[in-house]
């Protein structure tokens, strides 16, 4: 499931900068970039590191938005975001029941 939920999170983040770009050439360099940011989106989210989430976006501006959460802008709500993910909270259970 939580496979399922990153392939098509970063599938979207893809499409969405792909599609946009579309209008342009992309060289080499940008799809490494591109390549490069979407990792560590997807890394960061799915290991519920919030700070380096919050990384991966401008830091006052930084700009999140889906049909579920609805806007989501600026490092502590970005941060926020990513803590109160399902995965994120059972972990922190998890983690907090080994202690």
């Amino acid at each position: 499931m939580k496979n399922r939920v990153w392939t098509l999170m970063v599938g979207a983040l893809l499409t969405t900068v792909w599609s946009a770009a579309a209008q342009q050439t992309l060289t080499a360099q940008d799809r490494a970039e591109i390549q490069e940011l979407t990792v560590k989106y997807a890394k960061a989210l799915g290991s519920c590191a919030a700070e380096d989430y919050a990384d991966v976006f401008l830091p006052e501006t930084g700009y999140f938005a889906s049909n579920i959460r609805g806007e989501v802008v600026g490092r502590e709500k970005l941060m926020a975001l990513v803590r109160s993910e399902r995965h994120c909270i059972v972990m922190v259970q998890v983690v907090g029941c080994a202690a």
